[in-house]
């Protein structure tokens, strides 16, 4: 609340100062997801991710201010939703001579009127209802706040809204891409700690590692991990997936989510094991990405036929420690 008042004190007084630099998304993202992601479980809500092919990977840009209006955004819709889902979807726009991003926040809440949504929504310490401001609590200066921003910016705040039925914001800012060269530094691993494991340093075997899983938001996070051990990534978005991708003795290692519609992640290794046992080749290391961790759980992995498991959210020395072992031991 004091950090909201400062804010707007500060633009209000012509204070507000906006840094452009490249910033990668992924790291936008994982730090926005790990803290929604994390309120929207809590709720027993649905958090989805959907970043569109052509969104550029490196962005120029304020991004701590843009992770501000985000998380404002999202923060907003996990409040007032109280069953369904909240869902992120990231796209590039035309828009006249310009390109623009989108970032879209949808949720299932409880909605707005219209006429709220024009008379209210953005003007500073007000709620579309007066009974919110007791029930869910806050300053009401959050999307003042996020609006001023996204303008200082360039770009600008929609919302759709109906009552009961859920609400609809679009932030749009410039498409201001630079060179993956131009962040370089910024996205370096980070050096290992003290006794941490090392990372996997790349071999002549340049086979990919592959990604079983069919959410957007454990994709984005475990491929950016295994983007930083410098390994070549094949992502399967189901069982099904997987299995269409996967041929004997084609990858280093999978990585496989265990709760997936269809076929399911014990299912898909079943198959895996039983082409490998027909081909006469070596078994590829397997190890299951899952958020449970009950003993029958993990014995039920082994029993399929994987190597290891690692439990969600994933821990990134857990990860490396265990893919490198099975890797190196292949």
């Amino acid at each position: 609340m004091v950090n909201d008042i400062l804010d707007f004190s500060s633009i209000e007084a012509g204070g507000l100062h906006l840094e452009s630099s490249p910033f990668a998304l992924a790291d936008l993202i994982e730090s926005t997801a790990d803290i929604v992601g994390s309120s929207a479980g809590e709720k027993g809500i649905a958090f989805r991710l959907d970043i569109s092919d052509d969104v550029p990977s490196i962005l120029s840009g304020d991004a701590r201010r843009i992770r501000q209006i985000l998380l404002n955004l999202l923060g907003n819709a996990v409040k007032f939703t109280s069953a369904g889902s909240v869902k992120l979807r990231i796209s590039r726009q035309s828009a006249g001579n310009r390109q623009e991003i989108h970032f879209v926040v949808e949720d299932t809440g409880i909605g707005m009127r219209p006429e709220d949504v024009e008379d209210l929504l953005f003007k500073p310490f007000a709620q579309a209802d007066a009974t919110l401001g007791r029930r869910f609590r806050g300053t009401g200066l959050g999307l003042t706040i996020s609006l001023r921003l996204a303008r200082a910016m360039g770009g600008d705040i929609t919302v759709i809204s109906s009552l009961g039925q859920g609400s609809t914001f679009t932030l749009s800012l410039p498409c201001e891409m630079t060179s993956p060269d131009a962040a370089t530094g910024m996205m370096a691993p980070p050096s290992s700690p003290a006794g941490a494991p090392a990372p996997l340093e790349p071999t002549e075997d340049h086979r990919p590692v592959l990604l079983v899983d069919d959410d957007p938001v454990s994709i984005l996070l475990t491929g950016k991990i295994l983007a930083g051990l410098r390994y070549a990534i094949d992502v399967a978005t189901g069982g099904q997936a997987a299995l269409d991708a996967f041929a004997p003795g084609k990858h280093l290692a999978i990585l496989m989510d265990m709760q997936m519609p269809g076929i399911d992640g014990i299912e898909a290794t079943r198959r895996i094991r039983a082409d490998e046992k027909a081909a006469g080749s070596r078994p590829v290391p397997i190890i299951a990405l899952t958020a449970n961790v009950m003993p029958g759980d993990r014995d039920q992995c082994l029993d399929a036929g994987m190597n290891d498991v690692v439990t969600k959210p994933i821990n990134r020395a857990e990860l490396i420690e265990k893919l490198a072992s099975f890797i190196r031991a292949a």
